[in-house]
C-alpha cells in the first residue's frame, strides 16, 4: 500500500505539470478578456485559441502516452513503473483541462450566467 501511494504521489506530480501551465495561461488570458469582449474580438480569439490548443493537446496526449514508460522511469526510477502503468490516465485529465482552459476562462469572464448554469448542471 505504501509503495502504491508513493508511486501515485510521484506520478501525480508529473501529471499536474499541465495544471501549472494552465494556471499561467489563465493568468495571461483573464486580463485580456474584457478588452477582447469590448472590441467584439472575443469569438474570433476564442476560435483561434482553440484551433491552436486542441491540436497541441492531442499531440501532447499521444506523446505522453507513448513516452510515459520512459518519463516515469527517468523521473521516478525503474522500480516504480509496474505500479505506475496508469500514469497516462492521470496526465490525460490534466492535458484535456489545459486544452479547454482558454474556452472555459473566456466563457467564465464574459458570460457568467452560462458559467453558473454549467456549474449547476455539473453538481
Amino acid at each position: 500500500m505504501v509503495r502504491r501511494s508513493g508511486a501515485y504521489g510521484g506520478v501525480l506530480t508529473l501529471a499536474i505539470i499541465p495544471d501549472f501551465i494552465n494556471g499561467m495561461l489563465a493568468t495571461v488570458l483573464q486580463p485580456r478578456v474584457a478588452s477582447l469582449r469590448a472590441r467584439g474580438a472575443l469569438p474570433a480569439f476564442n476560435r483561434k485559441f482553440m484551433m491552436a490548443m486542441l491540436p497541441a493537446g492531442l499531440i501532447a496526449l499521444v506523446l505522453f502516452d507513448g513516452l510515459a514508460h520512459t518519463i516515469v522511469q527517468l523521473a521516478l526510477g525503474p522500480r516504480l513503473w509496474p505500479v505506475c502503468r496508469r500514469s497516462p490516465v492521470l496526465a490525460a485529465g490534466s492535458i484535456v483541462t489545459l486544452m479547454l482552459t482558454g474556452f472555459s476562462r473566456l466563457i467564465s469572464m464574459s458570460a457568467p450566467r452560462i458559467t453558473m448554469a454549467l456549474t449547476s448542471v455539473q453538481l
